[in-house]
């Protein structure tokens, strides 16, 4: 009784991690940085592709460079040729050399028909003007 039971609970746990998983997930990479070099950012887009699709379930990136106070932000968007299928503009309360992960609320679908990529511009927050610096992965 105990073995099934067992079992049972190995095959829950299993399953579980199967769904939670892509069964092949992909990444893309940006990065870029202010025109003097003080600052920068590096970006990981992830997605999975799903039939004529690809989903788009996670996006990470970082800032670096000198210190700017907390303030930075960066806002990025998944885009096809037919136009942006989900955006975010981050919250003005940005750090250095701390990774953010942005997981979509929703499935964020784009056709592979079409041309896809992210696109980022990262703003940097410094007394009387913010440096940006704006990047975009490759198109698949």
């Amino acid at each position: 009784m105990r073995r099934i039971g067992r079992l049972a609970v190995a095959l829950v746990v299993l399953a579980t991690v199967a769904v939670a998983t892509p069964a092949r997930a992909d990444n893309l990479n940006a990065s870029c940085s202010t025109w003097n070099g003080d600052y920068y950012m590096n970006a990981w887009t992830y997605y999975t592709p799903t039939g004529p699709y690809h989903h788009w379930y996670m996006i990470q990136y970082e800032l670096g460079g000198h210190p700017t106070g907390g303030k930075s932000n960066v806002n990025f968007a998944v885009v096809e040729t037919t136009g942006v299928r989900y955006g975010n503009n981050s919250p003005d309360s940005l750090h250095s050399y701390q990774l953010y992960t942005v997981t979509p609320p929703g499935q964020v679908l784009t056709s592979q028909v079409n041309e896809e990529w992210v696109r980022f511009e990262a703003i940097f927050d410094k007394w009387l003007e913010d440096p940006r610096c704006p990047a975009q992965t490759a198109h698949l």
